[in-house]
């Protein structure tokens, strides 16, 4: 799972996806490169899907939590169980996220 819509996300999301994970992006948005034209976007998506690669839009995070042995992610109305969750989503600090706040979770640089 990848929080992101941007370059940095999606080129994450590609390369775990040839690794052979199933990577699925949360995108705060209504579509990937917000700061793009939405051709490009949009090509961009279609490429990507087309390796295998999902796309969830307007997933606001509400809480993040683990669970088991991967992490509980609450957005909009749905939950999502995840192996693992890199955030892609900003040049921001992460510790700063509060959602992160969970002891049990560790954050890794």
């Amino acid at each position: 799972m990848i929080v992101g819509g941007s370059y940095i996300a999606l080129e994450f999301s590609q390369m775990f996806r040839r690794f052979g994970s199933r990577v699925t992006l949360l995108v705060r948005g209504d579509r990937i490169l917000a700061r793009e034209d939405a051709d490009i976007s949009k090509a961009i998506q279609d490429v990507l899907e087309r390796e295998g690669i999902e796309f969830r839009f307007g997933a606001q995070l509400q809480h993040v939590a683990p669970d088991g042995e991967g992490v509980r992610i609450q957005y909009a109305n749905e939950s999502i169980v995840a192996s693992h969750l890199l955030f892609a989503s900003s040049r921001r600090d992460s510790r700063r996220i509060p959602m992160i706040s969970v002891s049990s979770m560790r954050i890794s640089r």
